[in-house]
């Protein structure tokens, strides 16, 4: 199962690449039923085989993000009927559902629904020719998503949303606003998308104060991962840490509660926009201190010219893992 674990992970980030959630996966599989049917009936032995992969992959896509521990048979026993193949359907994304707490009063184990996912999948292992494996159908349907990523990801330029104001709030500043980014579902879907994708590995999303909100929660539910607040001083309750930082006049300090980042743990820190870097350090010293790992720092916008690049605070960014969605010169 290490290799199969291993692939799934291997899906997932593609499937993460191009924004594909849970969802698209349950509808994908419900087509994709209809489609091997079809062609089953019409006697199209290749399409029915392929559909049939694309079919087990999806059903281990969602098993994985739900955290099923499957045993799969690969038996070859006679067929269901495609009546009773589709009774399966039905009951499998009636578990799935119940599982989540969505569209079903049903109350569904983690046991029942892996048990349930195994004998899908079982099934449609019937309509694959004995020598293919779960592997094998696994890489075979990661070379070919990964061949067609940008055909699959939505087309969106998100510089496209995001507006600039010279002489704001100072003269000779350039202000970068996203505000049409939050305007627009499908432009704020994609952001987030972007940044769940560099964050992939995180334990932990941690949003600096305060537009870092607007994003990580989104972000850490696409994860699946806890969303934890890095704020200014005094606005949370509790035992918190702080540290200082500098700013171009004066200083400031920012505060996280202690109880919630552990040591070991890896963070990703989310913020809308990198600049000098003095904010983003000093959250990068918070996780530090409570003996976390930052494994990512990531951005809506980065502004990269030379004056910034040259600044103290920016250069002690280099040490860690940087992205972005959008950069400006």
């Amino acid at each position: 199962m290490n290799k199969t674990n291993s692939f799934m992970r291997s899906y997932k980030a593609l499937e993460l690449h191009v924004h594909a959630t849970i969802d698209d996966a349950m509808h994908k599989v419900t087509q994709e039923i209809a489609e091997m049917l079809e062609a089953d009936i019409s006697g199209d032995i290749t399409e029915t085989q392929k559909e049939a992969w694309d079919v087990i992959v999806n059903i281990l896509s969602v098993a994985t993000e739900l955290w099923c521990d499957l045993d799969i048979k690969d038996s070859r026993d006679e067929r269901k009927s495609p009546v009773q193949l589709m009774m399966m359907l039905w009951d499998w994304n009636e578990k799935v559902q119940g599982f989540r707490n969505r569209y079903s009063r049903e109350e569904v184990s983690l046991d029942e629904l892996s048990d349930n996912s195994s004998e899908f999948v079982s099934e449609v292992m019937k309509y694959v020719r004995e020598n293919k494996s779960i592997d094998s159908i696994l890489w075979d349907n990661i070379e070919k998503f990964g061949s067609r990523l940008k055909a699959y990801k939505p087309d969106i330029d998100i510089a496209d949303y995001i507006d600039s104001y010279r002489d704001f709030p100072i003269e000779g500043i350039e202000f970068k606003d996203i505000s049409p980014v939050l305007r627009s579902p499908e432009a704020f879907r994609y952001v987030c998308f972007e940044l769940a994708n560099a964050c992939a590995w995180a334990d932990i999303i941690a949003g600096l104060d305060a537009r870092g909100f607007l994003f990580g929660p989104k972000v850490a539910e696409i994860l699946w991962v806890p969303f934890e607040m890095i704020r200014k001083k005094w606005k949370l309750p509790w035992e918190c840490i702080g540290t200082w930082y500098d700013l171009e006049y004066g200083s400031n300090n920012i505060e996280v509660q202690k109880k919630w980042i552990t040591a070991g743990q890896k963070v990703a820190i989310l913020d809308d926009l990198l600049a000098t870097g003095g904010t983003a350090g000093a959250a990068i010293k918070l996780v530090e201190m409570l003996g976390a790992e930052v494994m990512q720092v990531a951005f809506v916008i980065a502004l990269s010219d030379k004056e910034l690049a040259n600044i103290p605070s920016r250069t002690e960014l280099s040490e860690y893992s940087i992205s972005h969605v959008v950069s400006y010169e």
